[in-house]
C-alpha cells in the first residue's frame, strides 16, 4: 500500500496545507494526517480537526486525520515501524528536515520537504484572525471565507 503521512501542528490548517494534501492524494492509497494535540495562540485540537474534516470533502475521503498524544514525529515514526510492508510518503514543512532525517535508513520511505509553499504560515493566519483581517490568501479557493471561519468556530464539521 502507499501511504502518504503528513505531521504537523496544524493550528488552523491553510491553504498550503489543503494543496499538499490534495497534490499527494492522487497517488496515495491512504494518507494520515497527524496533528499535534497542542492548541497554539487560541486555536485547539478541535478546531484543527473541524478544518480538517472539511477538507477532506473537497479532496477525498481516504484521509485519516489522528491526533499524536505524544508527537506528529513520534507517531509517523510508529507508524513506518508498524508496516514494513507499506511504502511510504513523509511530508515535512519547513525548519522540520532535522527531525526526519533518521528515515532516510529506511527503503521503503520517501522524505519530501514540502518548504514553505507561498509563503503562507498558520502564525500569520493566526494573527490575521485575531485582527479580524483578510484571509482569503490563506484559504483554498473552492471554500468560502465565511465557511471556514464557521468551520473553525462553531465546531461544525
Amino acid at each position: 500500500m502507499n501511504v502518504s503521512i503528513y505531521p504537523g501542528s496544524f493550528k488552523p490548517p491553510h491553504k498550503a496545507h489543503f494543496n499538499i494534501v490534495k497534490n499527494i492524494y492522487a497517488e496515495s492509497d491512504k494518507v494520515i494526517i497527524f496533528i499535534s494535540e497542542k492548541g497554539r495562540e487560541g486555536i485547539e485540537i478541535e478546531q484543527s480537526l473541524n478544518v480538517w474534516n472539511h477538507f477532506k470533502k473537497y479532496i477525498g475521503e481516504n484521509i485519516d486525520i489522528i491526533v499524536s498524544c505524544k508527537s506528529p514525529v513520534y507517531d509517523t515514526y510508529k507508524e513506518i515501524k508498524s508496516n514494513p510492508n507499506n511504502n511510504y510518503k513523509v511530508l515535512y514543512g519547513k525548519n522540520d528536515k532535522r527531525r526526519f532525517q533518521d528515515m532516510n535508513g529506511y527503503n521503503n520511505v520517501t522524505i519530501i520537504d514540502t518548504g514553505n509553499i507561498e509563503s503562507i504560515n498558520a502564525t500569520d493566519l493566526r494573527k490575521l484572525l485575531r485582527n479580524n483581517e483578510s484571509i482569503r490568501k490563506y484559504i483554498p479557493e473552492s471554500i468560502p471565507i465565511q465557511e471556514y471561519k464557521n468551520i473553525l468556530y462553531r465546531n461544525e464539521d
